[in-house]
């Protein structure tokens, strides 16, 4: 029996040397996965401190723009009291008396011009020779009927439009007046 008894006690000094070898292994494999999980919550907090610190930064700018608003706001309210002040002053004093007893200034039409009168040249009785001459404004400074620079771009177009002239209506006066000599 002393032989069993041997047996049993390396058998169980090699079964001690392997577990500890494998809870040596076990132990390492987590140490090096918390090393890389440390590793990359190291990086990921440097990276959210950084954030922390441009967002403070900004909010410091922020207050200081705040305050700068907030003495604005003083000044303009100031101003708002006194400029209510006077329009209430205003209101309550007006510029002058307005009632049922001011008497109303009466204002005469204004006169209104006459239309030119144009006269009528009576045609002859017999006209051999053709053309019936057109109606002319009474008191016209030209009263030519050929059309020359002087006419404005109405007069031709009106001339254009008896002649039946094509395009009348898109012609410059330099055209209108090449085609209506």
């Amino acid at each position: 029996m002393a032989k069993k008894s041997v047996d049993v006690k390396t058998e169980a000094k090699k079964t001690k040397k392997a577990a500890r070898k494998a809870a040596d292994k076990v132990v390492e494999a987590v140490s090096e996965k918390v090393d890389k999980a440390s590793k990359k919550t190291d990086k990921r907090v440097k990276e959210l401190q950084g954030t922390v610190a441009r967002l403070e930064a900004k909010v410091t700018r922020l207050e200081a723009k705040v305050e700068d608003w907030k003495s604005e706001a003083k000044k303009h309210k100031g101003k708002r009291a006194e400029l209510k002040k006077a329009l209430q002053d205003a209101q309550r004093k007006p510029a002058g008396k307005v009632g049922p007893d001011t008497p109303v200034e009466s204002v005469a039409p204004a006169p209104v011009k006459a239309a030119p009168v144009v006269a009528k040249i009576p045609a002859p009785a017999t006209s051999p020779s053709g053309p019936v001459t057109p109606k002319i404004p009474v008191g016209s400074p030209t009263a030519s009927t050929t059309p020359d620079a002087t006419w404005t771009i109405t007069r031709l177009r009106a001339v254009a439009r008896e002649r039946k002239v094509v395009g009348y209506s898109r012609k410059s006066k330099a055209e209108l007046l090449d085609a209506l000599k």
